[in-house]
C-alpha cells in the first residue's frame, strides 16, 4: 500500500513537472527540440554513419582476402591420353599375335564430371603505398563529409536562432502595439470627457478615436505576424506545437572577443575552408597513389582443396606462392594522371588562400555590424526615454486644455516607432551574432553568449 502511494505521488510530480516545462521554451530547449525532431538533422547523422562504414571498407584493403569457392563441371568427354597407337606399334615390333595382350592403353586422367570446394587466399604484401594512400584518402573523404555536415548543422542552428528571435521580436512588437492601443484608448477617453465638458472640439475627439482605431489595426497585424513567426519556428523545430512563452529575450552580449580572435577561428574552423584543407590532403594521397603505380605489386596467393569429387589424382590438393604484377607501358596514362593530381593540388591551394582572405573580410563586416547595432541600441535607449517624456508632457497639456489631440497622437506614434526600432535593433544584433559564429564554425557556442 505504501509503495502504491509513493508511486502515485511520483507520477503526480512527473506530470506536474512536465506541465511546468511545457509552459515556456528557452533557446536551449528549442535547440534540444530541433536536435531530436528535425528530419534534416537526422538525415545528416545517417550520412555520417554511412560514410563511416565506407571508411572502414577502405581499412579492409590491408587485410587478406579469403574466399570459399566451389564449382561443378561437366565436360563433353573424359580427359585422357590415348596411347593405343603406340601400343600397336610396339606389338608389331615385338611380333605379338595381337596388340590386345598388352591391354588398353587409353588412360582416363579426368572424368568428364567433377566438383571441388576450395579455400582461396590473396594477401597483398607490397603495393608501393597504394593501399596506404587509398586508406588515407577514404579517411580524408570521411572528414570532408563531416565538414559538409557541420556546415549544414551550423546553418540549421543559425536558422533556429533566426526563427526563435524572430518570434521573440514579433511578440515584443505585439507588446509595443498593445501599449500603443492602451495609450490611444486612454487619450480617446480623455478627449471624450473634454468634449463633453466643452473643453475640446469634436474634431479633437474624432482624431483621438481615429488614432485608437489605427492602433487596434496595428495590434491585429502584429498578432498575425507573430502567428506566422511561430509557424516558421515550428517548421525548423520539426514539432507541431510549442509553449506560448519564450523565456530567452532579445539581448546584447558582454562576451564578445576581439576581432582578431574571430578571424582566427574563421580561418581555422569555417567548414568550407576546412574542406579545402582536406581536399588538398586528399589530392596529395591521390598523387602518392599514382606515383606508386610505377612500383610493382607483390601478393601472397594460395589455394586449398577442402572437398572434391572425381578430381584427377594428379591435381594438387593445395598450392601457395608469391605473385608480382608490374605495368610496363600504359600509353603515358600514369604520367598524365600524376600531372592531373599535381595541378589539382595547386588549384586547391590557391582557392584556399583566396577563401581565407574572403572569410576575414566577411568576419570584419559581421563584427562591425555587431558594433554598429550595439551603438544604435545605446542611442535608442535615450530616444525611448525622450519619447516617453514627450508623450507624458503632451498628454498633460491636452488634459489641461493647452495641447491638441494630434500632438498626443504624434507623440504616441513616435514612442511606438522608437520602441519597435529598439527591439528590431536587438533582433538584428542577435542574428548578426549567430551569422558571425556560423562563419567562425562556432554555431554551437551561441548559447554561451546569452546573458545569464
Amino acid at each position: 500500500m505504501k509503495l502504491s502511494v509513493i508511486l502515485f505521488f511520483q507520477f503526480l510530480l512527473i506530470v506536474s513537472g512536465g506541465a511546468v516545462v511545457a509552459q515556456s521554451l528557452s533557446y536551449g530547449q528549442a535547440r534540444d527540440l530541433m536536435i531530436r525532431n528535425n528530419k534534416k538533422l537526422q538525415s545528416l547523422d545517417k550520412q555520417l554513419e554511412s560514410d563511416e562504414y565506407v571508411r572502414k571498407q577502405a581499412g579492409a584493403l590491408r587485410l587478406p582476402d579469403l574466399k570459399l569457392t566451389g564449382m561443378a563441371v561437366r565436360l563433353d568427354e573424359d580427359l585422357g591420353l590415348d596411347l593405343n597407337e603406340k601400343r600397336d606399334q610396339l606389338s608389331q615390333l615385338l611380333q605379338l599375335p595381337s596388340a590386345d595382350v598388352l591391354g588398353n592403353w587409353n588412360f582416363v586422367m579426368q572424368q568428364k564430371s567433377f566438383w571441388t570446394v576450395s579455400m582461396n587466399l590473396n594477401y597483398p604484401l607490397f603495393t608501393g603505398g597504394k593501399i596506404n594512400a587509398a586508406v588515407n584518402a577514404a579517411d580524408y573523404k570521411s572528414q570532408i563529409k563531416q565538414s559538409e555536415v557541420t556546415k549544414e548543422q551550423n546553418g540549421l542552428l543559425t536558422a533556429l536562432t533566426t526563427r526563435y528571435f524572430q518570434l521573440q521580436l514579433a511578440n515584443e512588437a505585439v507588446v509595443v502595439r498593445g501599449q500603443a492601443v492602451d495609450a490611444a484608448k486612454h487619450h480617446w477617453e480623455d478627449a471624450r470627457k473634454l468634449e463633453k465638458n466643452g473643453m475640446a472640439a469634436t474634431v479633437e475627439r474624432m482624431q483621438a478615436e481615429a488614432a485608437f482605431a489605427d492602433a487596434q489595426r496595428e495590434l491585429m497585424a502584429a498578432r498575425k505576424d507573430a502567428d506566422l513567426a511561430r509557424t516558421a519556428l515550428l517548421g525548423v523545430l520539426g514539432v507541431d506545437s510549442i509553449p506560448d512563452e519564450l523565456t530567452t529575450p532579445l539581448f546584447t552580449s558582454p562576451q564578445l572577443q576581439v576581432l582578431a580572435d574571430y578571424e582566427g577561428l574563421a580561418v581555422q574552423y569555417y567548414p568550407d575552408i576546412n574542406k579545402l584543407f582536406l581536399m588538398q590532403e586528399l589530392s596529395e594521397q591521390g598523387l602518392k597513389a599514382k606515383k606508386a603505380a610505377y612500383v610493382p605489386d607483390v601478393a601472397l596467393m594460395g589455394n586449398y582443396e577442402l572437398l572434391s569429387g572425381n578430381v584427377a589424382e594428379i591435381v594438387p590438393k593445395w598450392f601457395a606462392g608469391v605473385g608480382v604484377s608490374f605495368t610496363l607501358f600504359d600509353g603515358m596514362s600514369r604520367k598524365n594522371e600524376i600531372r592531373e593530381y599535381s595541378a589539382t593540388k595547386q588549384s586547391i591551394s590557391l582557392m584556399k588562400e583566396q577563401a581565407q582572405q574572403d572569410i576575414r573580410v566577411l568576419v570584419r563586416k559581421q563584427y562591425q555590424a555587431l558594433e554598429k547595432n550595439a551603438e544604435q541600441l545605446v542611442a535608442l535607449e535615450k530616444d525611448v526615454a525622450f519619447a516617453e517624456e514627450l508623450l507624458r508632457i503632451r498628454e498633460k497639456a491636452f488634459v489641461e486644455g493647452f495641447g491638441k489631440s494630434v500632438d498626443v497622437v504624434d507623440a504616441n506614434l513616435y514612442l511606438s516607432a522608437i520602441r519597435l526600432k529598439r527591439v528590431q535593433a536587438l533582433y538584428e544584433y542577435d542574428i548578426t551574432l549567430a551569422a558571425l559564429l556560423e562563419t567562425c564554425g562556432q554555431s554551437d557556442q551561441f548559447e554561451t553568449y546569452i546573458p545569464r
